[in-house]
């Protein structure tokens, strides 16, 4: 495991163009921010992914395993009876009820 506190090229710019290496020998990636430095590796190199707690799907970062949690299982209403369902999935299903009658 690739550990950026011990890789001074990795939490330091490089002398004056402000911009961090990634430290993964035949990796040419440069940021020049040190947070996509660090979302790089976890991604890239150490296939870092967080798991939805609700579903079996997962994601590379915290952000966007929120989105995720906050459209897909946060309770939904119906906007035409307004019925609350537990998630987008239940919303779907009830809104072909609808349909049929």
């Amino acid at each position: 495991m690739l550990d950026l506190k011990a890789d001074e090229q990795a939490n330091t710019p490089m002398e004056g163009k402000h911009q961090f290496e990634c430290p993964v020998e035949n990796c040419a990636y440069i940021s020049k921010r040190r947070y996509n430095l660090t979302r790089h590796i976890r991604i890239v190199h150490q296939h870092i992914r967080l798991p939805c707690p609700q579903c079996s799907r997962s994601f590379n970062s915290k952000y966007t395993l929120k989105q995720h949690v906050d459209i897909a299982h946060a309770p939904k209403t119906c906007s035409i009876c307004s019925t609350d369902l537990p998630n987008v999935e239940s919303l779907e299903a009830h809104l072909k009820s609808h349909e049929h009658g």
